[in-house]
């Protein structure tokens, strides 16, 4: 999976850390404090040496296969298996009962129209949206977050059958769009198989 990472020099990351920490003590509006808490964190995740990515840019390069769904996932770590959601203007949804809404799933992911290509023939002529399924891989022991994995992110190449994935990353939500890279790895066939029968039929 080619992850396409904002870079950074990270002497002036920190450097940003310090201007950034005294713009949150001054912020006067909620946004403006939110935006500046998520570049903050993204600035420190670089000053500490983690790769930082865009969400929508690197779903945006990964593109989508012949029937529309994209060809990379992202799931909470915790998931055993995630839908999604495709548009016709390019949004995408990802998430565990995607069908119930923002408040009836957990660990949603919304990505913007123009996040895939747009649909512009006419209505009568688009079937959308377009819904599929797919195994969430495991995080291997060595790399495993010792915290709750509800406070981590799985993004990987989807293969939206009942077969699991082979090439995840593990990421970090900075807000704002932004995520940290933690690990990178790839599945191995035994892991595959396994998960195949365990988290193919789960829900």
């Amino acid at each position: 999976m080619d992850l396409s990472t904002i870079t950074i020099d990270p002497n002036e990351a920190r450097k940003a850390v310090v201007a950034y920490r005294r713009a949150l003590q001054n912020a006067r509006s909620t946004r403006a404090h939110e935006e500046d808490a998520a570049i903050l964190r993204g600035y420190r995740e670089i000053a500490a040496g983690h790769p930082i990515i865009s969400l929508r840019d690197v779903m945006h390069a990964g593109g989508e296969f012949t029937n529309k769904l994209p060809k990379l996932a992202i799931s909470r770590a915790d998931e055993p298996r995630i839908s999604v959601r495709r548009r016709a203007d390019g949004s995408v949804t990802f998430g565990r009962n995607i069908g119930q809404g923002a408040h009836g799933g957990r660990g949603i992911v919304t990505l913007p129209a123009g996040t895939l290509s747009r649909d512009t023939r006419p209505a009568s002529w688009q079937r959308f949206p377009v819904d599929g399924h797919a195994i969430v891989p495991i995080i291997p022991p060595q790399l495993r977050p010792e915290a709750d994995l509800v406070r981590y992110w799985v993004l990987f190449e989807a293969e939206w059958t009942v077969q699991a994935p082979r090439d995840p990353a593990l990421l970090r939500n900075l807000g704002g769009g932004l995520y940290a890279v933690l690990a990178t790895w790839d599945l191995t066939e035994l892991e595959r198989a396994v998960l195949g029968m365990t988290r193919a039929a789960q829900r």
